[in-house]
């Protein structure tokens, strides 16, 4: 496992082909798996919203990295592909989960900035999900993209947030998505993450 690991992230060819291959066949024959993330109000000591995390174990190399996963759908520009599968797992999770978490009424996915370039298929999948399900979804931006952002982005945002969407920054406060990042157009919350404490003594 680790000199997959290793291999991988040293650019191996082959290795990457074959995780390439064992990528596209999980999105084109739906069997890429999703893990649920709970954030927890603690107030109301209650499952406020989930976090949706794509999942693929291949029968050959294992379980595959979730950001290998993402890197493989960008070459193989399978993107929305993976994340409409991924969307649409949610979803039924959700619907189902409302059942013993009446209260449940929202959650989290991963978008890359340049699938929020133009309105597209999967953009409207997720506008919809607040008037079909009763779902609202927040899209979390991953923090290393929030120096691209444009005026193109600011406008799918807006588009988004009209039918009820929330736009977050992931991981805030590391990297580009510092305080700054905050006052970027059409963006509803910093994502933060926890972080570890210094203690003295």
């Amino acid at each position: 496992m680790y000199q997959r690991k290793r291999a991988v992230h040293a650019d191996d060819k082959e290795v990457t082909s074959r995780i390439d291959e064992g990528v596209r066949r999980a999105i084109v024959e739906g069997r890429l798996a999703t893990a649920y993330q709970p954030i927890v109000n603690l107030a109301a000591n209650a499952v406020a919203s989930l976090e949706v995390l794509v999942r693929y174990t291949d029968p050959q190399m294992g379980s595959i990295p979730p950001p290998v996963i993402v890197e493989s759908a960008i070459r193989l520009n399978m993107l929305d592909d993976m994340t409409l599968q991924v969307l649409d797992q949610a979803i039924e999770t959700m619907i189902e989960s409302r059942i013993h978490v009446p209260g449940l009424r929202s959650f989290s996915i991963n978008l890359e900035l340049e699938q929020m370039m133009t309105w597209t298929p999967l953009l409207q999948r997720i506008a919809d999900c607040q008037a079909s399900h009763g779902i609202r979804v927040l899209i979390e931006i991953s923090e290393g993209s929030i120096g691209r952002w444009s005026e193109a982005n600011a406008d799918i945002s807006w588009r988004l947030q009209e039918a009820g969407v929330q736009i977050a920054i992931d991981d805030f406060g590391s990297g580009f998505a510092g305080l700054g990042s905050l006052y970027l157009p059409r963006v509803d919350v910093g994502e933060a993450r926890p972080q570890p404490v210094d203690r003295p003594g």
